[in-house]
């Protein structure tokens, strides 16, 4: 079922979170934010074979049909994850330049910024990168916070958004409301869901209250972003890095 953020829900949010508060005793415990994406075919969360094309809340495990929600900041982001491994190899946190000391590199020398890794490069026939990208968007769901990621197939209609609805008029993402779905896409042999994106412009005293919340979040969503890693599910597992490259 659909659920959609009104307009008197979402208020709550942007008062609490735009305020001054005193200390009580929580601020250094590190924040969560939930983790939404899309299912595919190849996701292994729970039920999620039959709600593929839906969306996955990571905290409640729900599963959500199409989304209503404010986009506040985007992250992006790169991770190379080999086989049997939950920690990645090597990842980038803001998709430009790899951090430093990761294992990958243990003995050879790491590259000064990701556009120059081989692992990084297209195939000659089109196949993917073994360290695929992403966006990690920090969002208002349901009157709470939390993180949509965005990568595979997914990048180029979230790029194509940004550069066609905003960038044109200069327009930040808090001050759009988001209608999020899927589309099923297929190639011989392989099937996803892709996304797509409808918008609203919210008014400028409800964008305003997202900018405040935004101040008061960013860094903690960016920690939050760089503790968590997740691989690709519609990328094809590694088992030897360098013998992929």
């Amino acid at each position: 079922m659909t659920q959609v953020i009104k307009q008197e829900e979402a208020q709550p949010l942007a008062v609490w979170q735009a305020e001054e508060w005193a200390d009580d005793g929580t601020s250094s415990i590190a924040p969560s934010f939930p983790i939404i994406k899309i299912v595919q075919p190849t996701s292994t969360m729970e039920g999620s074979s039959k709600h593929q094309g839906q969306f996955h809340r990571s905290d409640t495990g729900e599963f959500y049909g199409p989304l209503d929600l404010v986009a506040l900041f985007q992250k992006s982001t790169r991770a190379y994850f080999v086989e049997g491994n939950d920690q990645p190899a090597c990842m980038s946190t803001d998709g430009f330049a790899p951090r430093p000391n990761m294992p990958l590199w243990k003995g050879k020398t790491e590259p000064y910024a990701c556009t120059d890794c081989p692992f990084s490069q297209w195939g000659e026939d089109g196949s993917p990168p073994p360290c695929s990208a992403s966006f990690v968007v920090l969002v208002d769901h349901n009157a709470e916070l939390a993180q949509v990621r965005i990568g595979g197939k997914s990048i180029k209609p979230w790029k194509r958004f940004i550069s066609q609805k905003l960038a044109p008029r200069k327009l930040p993402l808090c001050s759009q409301r988001l209608h999020l779905y899927t589309e099923e896409r297929s190639e011989p042999g392989k099937k996803w869901f892709e996304l797509r994106i409808d918008n609203t412009q919210l008014t400028v005293d409800e964008a305003k209250k997202y900018n405040a919340i935004l101040a008061y979040e960013r860094q903690r969503f960016e920690t939050a972003v760089e503790e968590a890693h997740e691989a690709n599910e519609e990328a094809e597992p590694v088992v030897d890095a360098w013998e992929s490259a």
